[in-house]
């Protein structure tokens, strides 16, 4: 245990030289030592020695915490410290301002003195020495004690009521201002999701007319070529059969000039029907476009609708090339139209159209523009009919876009600007 009590002892020394930290490990060190035996001799010593450095650093409180440990313990081999213990316990309690802890103290001191018996009367008299000047000091800081507390409790209460006052008012600015700024950031925030919401909600309202618009296209091209094959098919058959019918009763029968020419007009009414179901089939699926291509369909579409009340001039700057045949289909049918809704509505004698190409990038040019009666651009696009959607989901199947101006009384100006898409892409 000799260790331990080195170690202690170092870590005092450590402490007077103002050395704290290195004072607290040598103390932990000796304090290990001590219980790995155990020895509780050199524990309490251990005690004591952590008592007196905390008096050292003016930690009062916690030093009289522990003198009180080590009192506590009534080990015998450690009996003959107990009275330094004591003694410093009372000058602890003395420096913390705890005077009727001190004269508790003393009593056990003296009593424990007592029991002991001690027989050094040279330290019986310095004991007595020291009670006499305690006393007398302690007269005198009491009374110097009682006089500077009431001044010095006048001067607490006016600072510490200034301190609170001013303390409150910052909290209370901080508080005001924190809940304005909290404010103001829930009213961005909320603003921030009501966009983010709102343009959510536009964007899948976009996405889905798009989507019911290349549905309906979808729909209504399949149901196109649906009823050009079953007129094609059906009415087209039964035509040619009564041709091959009634050239057949014209040859087994002898007819009067009579009979001749009436069966010569059904001939004629059935090559007439016959060509407008040809007409009617072609304007349903265009096969035009795939056998002989864009730019000729154009130019036979504008041909049949032409007449000498109604001209169309075209003007082909450079037509799209090397692009799906669905594409050139999709762009024949929005010319198509556009043409069609000019004839129908616009009460137009002229009509320009004109179709240009990028090469680098691939962009359709197409302006369409009429002298006719104009209209209301914003209610064409709201109360539009079928033709009015399908065009605009045609130019966006196309990742395109559609532009149109239009005056009253001079006409009505048609741009649209897509994206076709090449074979090779």
């Amino acid at each position: 245990m000799f260790n331990a009590r080195i170690k202690s002892l170092l870590g005092l020394t450590e402490a007077y030289r103002g050395e704290y930290e290195k004072a607290n490990q040598l103390l932990n060190e000796g304090y290990q030592i001590a219980t790995s035996v155990p020895d509780t001799s050199e524990i309490l010593y251990n005690q004591f020695m952590q008592a007196r450095v905390l008096v050292l650093r003016k930690q009062f409180a916690a030093a009289i915490e522990k003198y009180k440990t080590v009192i506590a313990n009534n080990n015998k081999d450690f009996a003959h410290y107990r009275y330094y213990v004591l003694k410093s316990l009372i000058d602890a309690y003395k420096a913390n301002g705890q005077y009727d802890k001190a004269f508790e103290t003393y009593d056990m001191l003296f009593t424990f003195m007592n029991e002991q018996k001690f027989k050094n009367q040279q330290l019986y008299a310095e004991e007595l020495s020291y009670n006499m000047k305690f006393d007398e000091k302690l007269a005198e800081i009491e009374n110097l004690k009682i006089s500077n507390e009431k001044a010095e409790l006048t001067k607490q209460r006016n600072s510490l009521f200034i301190a609170g006052l001013a303390v409150s008012l910052i909290l209370i600015l901080i508080v005001l201002f924190l809940v304005i700024r909290a404010q103001k950031h829930n009213k961005i925030l909320a603003k921030q999701e009501y966009d983010l919401l709102k343009a959510k909600l536009e964007e899948e309202e976009n996405n889905r007319m798009i989507d019911e618009m290349q549905l309906l296209k979808q729909v209504e091209d399949r149901e196109r070529n649906r009823i050009a094959t079953d007129l094609h098919d059906s009415i087209g058959g039964l035509l040619s059969s009564i041709k091959i019918s009634m050239y057949s009763y014209q040859e087994s029968t002898k007819l009067n000039p009579a009979q001749t020419e009436h069966t010569n007009r059904i001939l004629e009414y059935t090559d007439e029907t016959k060509q407008e179901l040809n007409r009617i089939v072609y304007n349903l699926t265009p096969l035009i476009v795939e056998k002989f291509g864009l730019l000729e369909a154009i130019k036979q579409y504008c041909k049949k609708i032409q007449n000498e009340q109604f001209q169309i001039r075209l003007q082909i700057i450079s037509v799209p090339t090397n692009i799906m045949v669905e594409d050139e289909i999709t762009l024949y049918r929005i010319i198509q139209e556009v043409l069609h809704n000019i004839v129908k509505h616009a009460k137009a004698q002229n009509v320009l159209v004109q179709i240009q190409t990028d090469k680098e990038s691939g962009m359709v040019i197409i302006s369409i523009e009429d002298d006719g009666q104009g209209m209301d651009v914003e209610e064409a696009k709201n109360k539009g009919g079928l033709g009015m959607r399908s065009l605009f989901s045609r130019v966006q199947n196309l990742n395109g876009s559609i532009k149109i101006e239009s005056q009253k009384n001079i006409g009505t100006s048609i741009y649209i600007h897509c994206f076709p898409n090449p074979i090779n892409g």
